[in-house]
């Protein structure tokens, strides 16, 4: 991530999504990568998704999640619109810090 430099990502939000064929989800990726997204500058949303033994999930190369796993990532995809409508707003009306 740090080819792309902290410019390409600062100031825009970003949410994260895990998933592993263990009963974490990518819980611990997904923790140890938000003060990393932090750095660069693209906040991350409160609201994670991970999910657990994908591989369960999985039916001819398609994921059939379950239903706590769907709201999971709708609370987060909704999360991350609202911040980025707020941060665009914001910079439309008073520019990036310089």
């Amino acid at each position: 991530m740090s080819y792309f430099g902290s410019s390409f990502y600062g100031f825009k939000p970003s949410g994260v999504a895990t998933y592993s064929a263990g009963n974490w989800g990518g819980t611990r990726a997904g923790v140890a990568l938000r003060p990393f997204l932090s750095e660069l500058g693209c906040l991350p949303v409160s609201a994670q998704a991970h999910i657990p033994t994908v591989w369960k999930k999985m039916s001819n190369g398609e994921l059939h999640p379950e239903e706590t796993h769907v709201k999971m990532t709708d609370n987060m995809l909704k999360q991350l619109s609202w911040h980025a409508h707020a941060m665009r707003e914001h910079t439309l009306k008073n520019g990036l810090p310089k």
